[in-house]
């Protein structure tokens, strides 16, 4: 987790035109999350990393994608440029809550999806 922007992307973020194989895998719980996000009121941008912002190599996102972690993303904090790094002491109790929401469904929808089939 980084902070700002209001990001929630995924690999890879070295070039626009390089996706990871399971790039659908990664982003159906992003969007779960962005979605509960938006309900609390906070619009998250989701997608490669090198589209959502810009070009950047060395992103441990990026690393942990090619060993195989099936799920790997960096997350940008709010806000979206007006505080920028120094954000309000104030807000901070809010965005810890938005996120824990957010992160409660994006695990839980993992957890979900990768859970044993009986056949």
């Amino acid at each position: 987790m980084h902070s700002y922007g209001q990001d929630w992307m995924v690999p890879y973020g070295y070039a626009y035109n390089v996706s990871v194989d399971n790039y659908a895998q990664m982003m159906r719980p992003v969007q779960a999350a962005a979605d509960k996000l938006k309900s609390l009121g906070r619009n998250y941008d989701i997608g490669n990393s090198a589209v959502v912002t810009y070009p950047a190599a060395g992103a441990s996102d990026d690393y942990a994608a090619s060993i195989g972690v099936p799920y790997a993303h960096t997350i940008e904090l709010p806000d979206t440029g007006q505080y920028r790094f120094l954000l309000p002491q104030s807000e901070i109790p809010r965005v810890g809550l938005e996120t824990l929401e957010a992160l409660k469904v994006y695990l839980g929808y993992i957890a979900a999806a990768n859970q044993p089939r009986d056949e």
